[in-house]
């Protein structure tokens, strides 16, 4: 099994950090619309840069691996992108164990422990130790996700927030202003339904049901249950105010019409498109969507907030990962160098 190493990045706002590498052959592996991988191999001839393919359902800005290959003319970063559906993770975890040519993966906040245990991942350590990298200082409090068992099998990558998006032209129609307070917001779903509109656009054979849960279970919680559930430092009371609130919140929107009954089938994907075709007013999902709410509804006129009335948000960080044969200290020092330089 090829081993895979997760090296990572503060993304911040658009940040990547790439693989390390010291192979004496590069396979390009591209991902297609199935998002099944082929691989092409070809030998390295003497002196041509090492190949990092890197691959990722949401690649960032071309521009910033294109620098990063310019200042490192002995590394070429290639992107190569997945569908974003509910499968990405599996099918990187096929490619990266499967000995084909993936070197960097992402990984998701709340899949990398099982990652790191497997033996999937390879820790990073040494290159950490090596470069000086301060993980505290660079990271602060996120460092400790990338790390298990007392190694660092990561470095924070990129972070995203659920919002509450609403389609304005909805709102407009049916006379409803936009919700400020959670009290505003079942107030605005019940003239929907009163209208004969279902407001949320939900699914739950993915996601984003399960966020919208979570983010009303923040709004009861205090910090002990944050920490017991996100630190797993003590038992997590799942009969208490904050989980109990959350789970009959949902019933409750369910029972008057807020949430289709129909959407525990419903993929995420689905239910995005629910949202951009007009069908739903409303849809609480990550800023991942932003660019295509921007791309795909041109002619609609919609917005967004953060959810109304709580200090506590729904995040979500991720990780990268690398193969184990790519610990060159030379590519891998200029790759950390590159991005704590950032």
């Amino acid at each position: 099994m090829k081993k895979t190493v997760a090296f990572l990045m503060c993304l911040s706002a658009a940040g990547l950090l790439a693989g390390c590498g010291a192979k004496t052959e590069a396979t390009t592996a591209a991902a297609d619309t199935t998002g099944a991988a082929s691989t092409e191999t070809k030998a390295e001839a003497k002196g041509d840069p090492v190949v990092i393919n890197y691959y990722d359902w949401d690649i960032p800005d071309q521009k910033f691996i294109d620098d990063f290959n310019a200042a490192n003319p002995d590394i070429q970063v290639v992107a190569h992108s997945i569908p974003a559906n509910g499968e990405r993770l599996t099918k990187l975890d096929i490619l990266a164990m499967s000995g084909g040519d993936m070197d960097v993966m992402p990984i998701s906040d709340g899949d990398q422990f099982t990652r790191f245990e497997s033996g999937m991942l390879a820790p990073l350590d040494d290159f950490i130790a090596k470069d000086g990298v301060d993980m505290d200082k660079s990271f602060g409090k996120y460092a400790i996700w990338g790390q298990y068992d007392g190694k660092y099998y990561g470095i924070p990558f990129r972070a995203t927030q659920s919002v509450v998006y609403y389609n304005k032209d909805m709102f407009d129609k049916y006379g409803i202003e936009i919700p400020k307070t959670f009290d505003d917001l079942e107030a605005a779903m019940q003239k929907f339904v009163d209208n004969g509109v279902t407001p949320l656009s939900e699914g739950v054979a993915e996601y984003p049901l399960q966020h919208l849960w979570w983010q009303l279970v923040l709004s009861k919680a205090n910090d002990k249950f944050i920490k017991n559930y996100e630190m797993y430092d003590g038992d997590v009371d799942w009969q208490g105010e904050a989980t109990t609130y959350a789970t009959k919140t949902i019933k409750d929107w369910v029972s008057k019409g807020y949430i289709s009954k129909d959407c525990t089938g419903t993929k995420a994907e689905d239910a995005g498109q629910g949202f951009m075709n007009g069908t739903y007013p409303m849809f609480f999902s990550g800023t991942w969507w932003f660019g295509r709410f921007q791309s795909d509804m041109k002619n609609a006129n919609w917005t967004f907030s953060t959810f109304p009335d709580t200090d506590k948000l729904v995040g979500f960080r991720q990780h990268l990962g690398h193969s184990r044969e790519l610990q060159e200290e030379g590519p891998c020092r200029a790759i950390h160098r590159h991005h704590f330089e950032r």
